[in-house]
């Protein structure tokens, strides 16, 4: 129930501060999507607008700040969020099939498997659960901070901006690390 917090297999969508609807295909992530403003209209439309999000099964509750998880694409290719950062990659997309399985999800650290689609789920207030409508910032917990910049440019984790509580509780369209600023 996302008036209390979000659970394991939760239904969510991310409002970039700064563009549009975050949003994964195959090849890419943006912040450009025009995906409606009404719940019921996304819920029924905006594939690849929707998201689930999916913790390591450690806390048995609601997904709180600073938890690691899994974002899966609710989309039908049922991919899930992967961002890789290099000479040849510098993206996020959803198109990972890992981690399918609860023990792949169970893995915490920056080593296989499943590590680029692994990140940390951080709430303005760096405390508590995460709660529908909050300002939330995700870190690759084997890169850096997600963020999504103008079109053409797509969405990478290239950013530092989150590394300081401090930053991550501007909730505002305003200032540093709205690259990375997204409301759930």
């Amino acid at each position: 129930n996302p008036i209390f917090g979000f659970t394991d297999g939760s239904v969510v969508f991310f409002d970039h501060v700064r563009r549009d609807w975050f949003s994964c295909t195959n090849t890419e992530c943006t912040a450009s999507s025009q995906c409606p403003d009404n719940m019921a209209t996304r819920l029924a439309n905006c594939d690849t607008e929707r998201f689930q999000l999916w913790s390591t099964g450690t806390t048995g509750g609601f997904i709180m700040n600073g938890d690691i998880v899994y974002i899966k694409s609710d989309a039908p290719s049922g991919k899930w969020l992967s961002c890789d950062s290099g000479a040849n990659e510098n993206t996020c997309k959803a198109n990972s099939n890992c981690p399918n399985d609860a023990s792949s999800r169970a893995h915490t650290g920056n080593s296989n498997p499943c590590r680029s689609q692994r990140f940390r789920l951080y709430n303005s207030f760096n405390s508590g659960p995460i709660m529908h409508g909050q300002t939330v910032y995700i870190e690759s917990v084997r890169f850096n901070w997600l963020r999504c910049r103008r079109p053409p440019r797509n969405c990478d984790v290239q950013d530092g901006c989150g590394d300081r509580a401090s930053n991550r509780a501007v909730t505002a369209d305003t200032g540093s690390c709205t690259g990375s600023r997204m409301r759930i």
